[in-house]
């Protein structure tokens, strides 16, 4: 396997590992905000980022590109540290954990984002990658990031106005 081969590996690799620790963060975000219109909009989101993780991983077949074990087990053990971070216990209020949460899926939205650019970027030297569908991604990062900053900025008026 020739160096960039090796690069784009564990590039996609990385991108798989944060997909799976975001489906785990919103599926327990979409837990505590059940019946509402944010757990609502969760539910959407949850599809979403599956529905991403699933191109990913075909396009990770595509190009021959294994998944690295370490790194997928690394990323759960990441969350599962988040979630204590993010732990009412810790940040001493339910609506700041929630807006750290929503910053945390803001965050990984505009990482994969950035993946499906720099795929974009590099598509008309990598045949295998259609600019099209890529295109068609980062869109739906975009829209992403769109319907949660309405989400977002209400977390934050929540947790950080003056009482």
């Amino acid at each position: 396997m020739s160096n960039s081969n090796d690069a784009i590996e564990v590039y996609l690799s990385d991108h798989l590992a944060g997909s799976a620790a975001a489906i785990e963060l919103v599926t327990k975000m979409r837990s505590n905000n059940e019946a509402s219109p944010l757990g609502d909009f969760l539910t959407w989101l949850q599809g979403e980022i599956e529905s991403d993780k699933a191109s990913l991983e075909s396009l990770m077949q595509q190009l021959d590109a294994s998944t690295s074990t370490v790194k997928q087990v690394g990323a759960a053990a990441a969350e599962k540290l988040g979630r204590l971070r993010f732990s009412e216990r810790v940040t001493g209020s339910s609506a700041l954990s929630r807006l750290l949460e929503m910053e945390m899926l803001s965050v990984g939205i505009s990482g994969k984002l950035g993946l499906w650019l720099a795929l974009t970027e590099v598509a008309p030297s990598r045949p295998e990658l259609v600019v099209a569908e890529l295109e068609h991604l980062a869109d739906r990062a975009r829209q992403q990031l769109e319907q949660l900053e309405p989400h977002r900025l209400a977390a934050a008026g929540e947790a950080l106005a003056p009482i």
